[in-house]
This record gives C-alpha cells, sequence and structure tokens, in this order.
C-alpha cells in the first residue's frame, strides 16, 4: 500500500464526525448560540450549586467607621457557619460586627468597645 492511500483513508476515517456536525451557515450561528450557550450555562451552574450550597453572603458598611465588609454563612463546600449569626471583625478598625440572616442586619454586639 502506498503512503499517500493510507494517509488518505485515515484522513477520511478522522473527519466523519467533522463532516456530520458541519451546518450550514445560518444554521451553525443558531445552534452555537441557542444549544452549545445553554448547555454550558446550564454546566456551570450545575457546578457552582455542586460547591456552594445554600448559601448567603452578606456585604454591608461597619456601623462604626462605614467599611464595606462581607460575611459568608451556611454551607460552602460542606463547610456549614452552623449558625443563624456569624461574628467577623471589622477589616478597617478591628471592631467585633455580628451579621445575622434572618434579620440580615449587622450590629455591633453589647458590651463590646467601638
Amino acid at each position: 500500500m502506498s503512503p499517500s492511500k493510507v494517509q488518505k483513508s485515515v484522513s477520511s476515517k478522522n473527519f466523519v464526525i467533522t463532516y456530520l456536525l458541519e451546518l450550514p451557515e445560518p444554521f451553525s450561528v443558531i445552534f452555537t448560540w441557542f444549544a452549545a450557550v445553554l448547555l454550558l450555562v446550564w454546566l456551570a451552574r450545575s457546578l457552582t450549586s455542586a460547591i456552594i450550597k445554600d448559601s448567603l453572603i452578606l456585604e454591608g458598611p461597619c456601623p462604626n467607621c462605614g467599611t464595606e465588609n462581607t460575611s459568608f454563612l451556611r454551607t460552602i463546600l460542606s463547610i456549614s457557619s452552623g449558625d443563624s449569626t456569624n461574628k467577623v471583625k471589622c477589616e478597617n478598625c478591628g471592631t467585633a460586627l455580628v451579621y445575622d440572616s434572618t434579620t440580615r442586619l449587622i450590629t455591633i454586639p453589647e458590651g463590646s468597645s467601638s
């Protein structure tokens, strides 16, 4: 068998799938933007929901200095915060803050110095 015949038979077998998926011009754009993009969005959302289960992210200003602070509540990567409240220190002034997921308020605990 000559090298050109071997190369031709291998090439024709490799491109059979490409030939079957080849679409005429208007249909390729429709397939890309509707089928492929919807599949990618679904895949991204399902992976995100597998990693971040039942999450709640509260963000707001410190009542003492006004610096924006963020608190992650509930379950992220199987690590649970365990309670409806989360205690965080302000990034700027170091004031103890309590984030409450039920009332969605940021408060300074009683008895702490502000």
